[in-house]
């Protein structure tokens, strides 16, 4: 509330005796919620917040305050289509009206400019089915920033630069400070005939053909497979494999991947065109450079190893997890 009234001329004060109000709830299982615009009587706030989720986020309580203001969604305005792409196709049905355009009749913008960045937009996964997005911006350079929020580590604030200038210079993934993800990591080590565990910070390198690589192409059963011979045969025949697969899959499938990926885009003719001309190839070297780590090892399954154990550190240990709201 404060923040409103820093940033607004809009303040939000007790209640009297005022006959319409607006009541903040706490409920289990209720979520994050409130009803838009001024209702007589009791209007509702609903923030959730226990040991399953939290609504207490500034940004999620800023949004609703908003909502019972009078505020719709960014991306309902009446001329979203100029700045938007909603992916229908990426989203469950009964989720379809959380993406509903409204008309100029029931809402205006006051001539406000589109603004990506809103409290009340919602960001690119929302509602979307898993491994997917919902909403692809049509400008461009708001699609890298997107990619910059999404990845937390561009030290360039605009549009992701830093990605692009990494790439333009040619730097890996080891000297770039754009690509890894680093994590935490369950390792088995032998030693002295012990398989011994540690928990430790690794890298992650990011690309766009593992989510398709994982779920289309080793899918569920090769992934419980790829366990077995990890528990049975070690985690070096296992990599081994799925360092061959991946080769494999790139060769089979990684024009089919590229031209999914710009189809969305609205560019499948210009790749047709290109592919067809022979002007498009995958680099064996790109293709060595693009390596996949598929989480094979849960900590129960390394939990099942009877060997001794050997402690991990307090400061490799993984933070707790958190809760994530439901906005």
């Amino acid at each position: 509330m404060k923040k409103i009234a820093e940033n607004t001329c809009i303040r939000l004060i007790p209640r009297t005796n005022q006959p319409d109000y607006a009541e903040i709830l706490n409920k289990k299982g209720q979520g994050c919620y409130a009803s838009i615009g001024r209702f007589p009587g009791k209007n509702v706030v609903m923030l959730e917040s226990n040991d399953d989720q939290s609504c207490i986020q500034e940004d999620t309580v800023i949004h609703e305050l908003f909502h019972v203001i009078g505020l719709w969604h960014e991306h309902m305005r009446a001329d979203r289509d100029a700045f938007i792409n909603v992916l229908y196709k990426n989203i469950e049905p009964a989720q379809y009206p959380q993406f509903e355009k409204l008309s100029s009749r029931d809402a205006t913008t006051y001539n406000v400019p589109y603004d990506y960045k809103s409290v009340m937009h919602y960001d690119e996964t929302a509602f979307a089915k898993p491994g997917k997005i919902s909403m692809m911006t049509k400008d461009t350079k708001f699609q890298m920033y997107f990619m910059s929020r999404f990845l937390e580590l561009d030290s360039h604030r605009y549009y992701g630069y830093g990605i692009f200038y990494d790439l333009i210079m040619g730097k890996g993934w080891k000297e770039s400070s754009n690509f890894p993800v680093v994590t935490y990591c369950d390792m088995q080590i032998r030693i002295l005939g012990h398989v011994q565990r540690h928990t430790v910070q690794c890298v992650l390198v990011i690309n766009i053909f593992t989510e398709k690589f994982v779920r289309d192409y080793i899918k569920i059963d090769g992934i419980f497979v790829l366990r077995m011979i990890t528990i049975h045969s070690g985690i070096l025949m296992c990599t081994d494999i799925v360092d061959t697969m991946w080769d494999q899959y790139l060769q089979e499938s990684g024009h089919e991947v590229i031209r999914e990926i710009l189809e969305d885009k609205g560019y499948g003719d210009d790749y047709d065109r290109s592919a067809s001309a022979g002007g498009l190839s995958i680099d064996p070297g790109i293709r060595r450079k693009t390596s996949v780590l598929v989480p094979l090892m849960s900590r129960e399954d390394l939990n099942m190893d009877q060997s001794p154990p050997t402690p991990t550190p307090q400061f490799l240990r993984p933070p707790s997890s958190r809760m994530t709201p439901n906005v």
